[in-house]
């Protein structure tokens, strides 16, 4: 950099690197983005307010989505059989909605089509800085809600959906999850009848490493 600045080296000697890297040649110019009509954006907009995402991962003990999305270890994780009918199936009949679909990551933003079928695979595409989350998604229609409810955090309502109870295999509990957290829900759970096959287990801090290993929990008989 000394150089550069004082002269020694002509600035012209840096620059072809530069565009090669940007994948252009010398000369060229970065072509523009396409700009998306106002039909398709309205679309976009209109989507967002009827459409809602669940969002699953397909693993368990990694250690950045339980700091993200489990209060720093303190929460906990639902094992859930998406290949129940029950869960995973057609809504409204409608195949793009309910069955669960892998994100795609990838180093390019999507771009705004102008067709809905197209304009819906935009809910299945994230930067490639996501991809430790191993997600899978699955796209409601919000007018099919079970129940609303006020977010403490968003101007936007929160919508529930009913989740069948044999769908649910498992539940982990953090590694910092407080003991009376676990034991109150664990009391609930086996409260109900059509639970009664759930299954607990707890995430564990490997003391040597950054990594964590799921241990059943044994209940008393």
């Amino acid at each position: 950099m000394s150089g550069l600045s004082s002269g020694q080296i002509p600035r012209e000697a840096f620059m072809p690197p530069i565009f090669f890297w940007l994948g252009l040649g010398p000369g060229q110019k970065r072509p523009e983005p396409p700009v998306p009509s106002e039909t398709a954006i309205e679309k976009l907009k209109r989507i967002d307010c009827e459409l809602g995402i669940l969002s699953l991962s397909t693993t368990a003990d990694n250690l950045l989505l339980w700091a993200h999305y489990a209060d720093q270890h303190r929460g906990l994780a639902v094992e859930i059989d998406i290949t129940h009918p029950g869960f995973n199936a057609h809504n409204g009949g409608d195949k793009r909605f309910q069955l669960a679909k892998a994100v795609t990551y990838s180093d390019q933003r999507p771009r705004i089509p102008e067709t809905d079928e197209i304009l819906f695979e935009h809910f299945f595409v994230k930067s490639r800085e996501w991809a430790y989350e191993q997600e899978f998604r699955i796209v409601r229609k919000l007018a099919s809600s079970s129940e609303q409810m006020e977010a403490t955090d968003s101007p936007f309502p929160v919508h529930l959906f009913a989740l069948p109870p044999a769908t649910i295999r498992r539940v982990i509990f953090g590694a910092r999850a407080k003991p009376s957290d676990r034991a109150g829900l664990m009391r609930a759970v086996r409260g109900k009848l059509d639970l009664s096959d759930v299954a607990f287990a707890e995430a564990v801090l490997d003391p040597g490493r950054f990594r964590m290993e799921i241990q059943e929990i044994r209940e008393p008989e």
